[in-house]
């Protein structure tokens, strides 16, 4: 569904990442993981099409799409959230979602073909307890997490990226999260996700993919990655991930 192939990017002659390579199938969960600075957000950034590579291809569906734009890859069927919810603060949930839904009219994980009932479904998705109606700078964290998840799902993507989405959640709340994710991942999107959380990246994910200073250290069921001497050594030190 989705390959890189050897994907390089660099600034100012320093290389963020190098010659990187992995799929990702359709229907999985993959991880990607690695210490700060590893590339992990450079790599969802070039996915998403915030910033071009280097070298390399990345291929969506069969075509090359590394000089596409944010919107063009959305309209593809690639979503996406941020470490910081990107939300319109000063529109209310309700807003904030239908705004998302003009990037699609395909129905995918929805029934319903009107967009304001549309919203609906997608709020009872997420599980937003808050009312519709209220303005995004007047929920709680937990609730602006659910927020992006929400507009990102609401063009209809196929691969959702999750950048820390549960950053700064209780584990209570990044429960919830999780059960979430799971719920899309079984309608049928293909999600990638960073996590620096590890017991819920490792919980959560099919298959981990491990970065180290820009390049592919391993990949590998949760299992694998968490008896992997490299993964131990580079990452974690002498802890376990069990």
């Amino acid at each position: 569904m989705l390959e890189l192939r050897n994907i390089t990017k660099s600034f100012k002659g320093l290389s963020a990442l190098l010659s990187v390579s992995f799929k990702v199938s359709r229907g999985e969960i993959l991880g990607l993981m690695g210490p700060n600075g590893a590339g992990k957000t450079t790599l969802i950034n070039l996915i998403s099409g915030f910033l071009k590579p280097t070298s390399g291809e990345i291929i969506w569906r069969a075509n090359r799409i590394e000089k596409l734009r944010p919107y063009e890859r959305v309209l593809k069927g690639i979503s996406r959230t941020f470490q910081q919810p990107r939300v319109f603060f000063n529109m209310s949930i309700f807003d904030n979602i239908y705004v998302g839904l003009r990037a699609s009219n395909n129905l995918g994980l929805f029934r319903n073909s009107d967009f304001k009932e549309r919203v609906f479904e997608i709020i009872e998705k997420v599980s937003i307890s808050n009312p519709a109606s209220t303005m995004a700078k007047d929920i709680p964290h937990d609730e602006l997490r659910k927020l992006e998840i929400a507009r990102a799902i609401a063009a209809d993507p196929e691969l959702l990226l999750l950048d820390e989405i549960v950053s700064g959640l209780t584990a209570e709340e990044s429960d919830e999260i999780r059960e979430i994710i799971l719920m899309l991942n079984r309608a049928g999107l293909t999600i990638i996700i960073i996590e620096h959380v590890m017991r819920f990246l490792m919980n959560i994910s099919q298959r981990i993919v491990v970065l180290d200073h820009g390049e592919k250290l391993c990949e590998g069921s949760p299992e694998e990655i968490g008896r992997n001497p490299k993964v131990l050594d580079v990452y974690f030190g002498e802890e376990t991930l069990a």
